[in-house]
């Protein structure tokens, strides 16, 4: 009887403990959970039932077309491919087209449209393990690097760059397999020359193209004043 006993307790402890441990990881999931919401400026059910909504999207596909096999992103490549100026009523459609599927996109994941950029950025580094504390990012994240060349003022560090840019180096990715969100290194090569101007990060999605997410060390480039 005293060894059942004992049995009976040993199992009630092990039974408690494993509670205790379920409890603890519901806890820091609500806690991680708080802090990701907190940062994005949404409720924590706005946030869990987005990256729910996400994460089903992530597996079963979207109906959206990827922004690159749609009618207008090819009529706009071929201006790119031929290294013209894009039409400033094809670069409105363009950017009429990327609103709507912003628009549908942050609908599908109970969004304002407002919140869906800063969700998605956030969401998927958190998704990949790579999101460190503060705003530094990990470089050991950046897994392929693409080279493009540029010319006048998108040549210098910290300029704007175009619409042009963009969909250039959104095909380049792609045409590389670079993941969307994934980070990837950009080089910026001046236009006739073997010179590297810049380093930039960025990133893409299909929904609306390439941004850039920051600077990026350069050792070897430099830059004509």
């Amino acid at each position: 009887m005293r060894k059942i006993g004992l049995l009976l307790i040993g199992a009630l402890a092990l039974s408690f403990s494993s509670i205790a441990e379920e409890k603890d990881h519901v806890k820091r999931l609500l806690e991680n959970v708080n802090v990701s919401a907190k940062t994005l400026n949404l409720r924590s059910e706005q946030f869990m039932q987005a990256a729910h909504k996400f994460e089903r999207l992530e597996e079963n596909g979207s109906d959206m077309l990827p922004l690159h096999e749609t009618a207008t992103f090819k009529e706009v490549a071929t201006y790119v491919a031929n290294e013209m100026e894009v039409p400033a009523l094809l670069q409105d459609r363009l950017q009429s087209l990327i609103n709507e599927r912003k628009a549908k996109l942050a609908s599908l994941l109970g969004l304002d449209v407002n919140y869906l950029e800063a969700f998605l950025d956030y969401y998927s580094e958190q998704r990949m393990g790579r999101l460190n504390s503060g705003t530094q990012h990990a470089i050991a994240g950046v897994t392929e690097t693409i080279t493009v060349v540029c010319s006048g003022d998108g040549c210098m560090p910290g300029s704007p760059y175009s619409i042009n840019m963009s969909l250039t180096i959104y095909q380049k990715a792609v045409s590389a397999g670079v993941q969307p969100y994934t980070q990837f290194r950009v080089e910026f090569n001046k236009q006739n020359t073997t010179t590297t101007t810049k380093a930039e990060i960025w990133k893409y999605n299909d929904y609306s193209g390439a941004w850039m997410v920051r600077s990026a060390p350069c050792t070897q480039c430099h830059v004509d004043y």
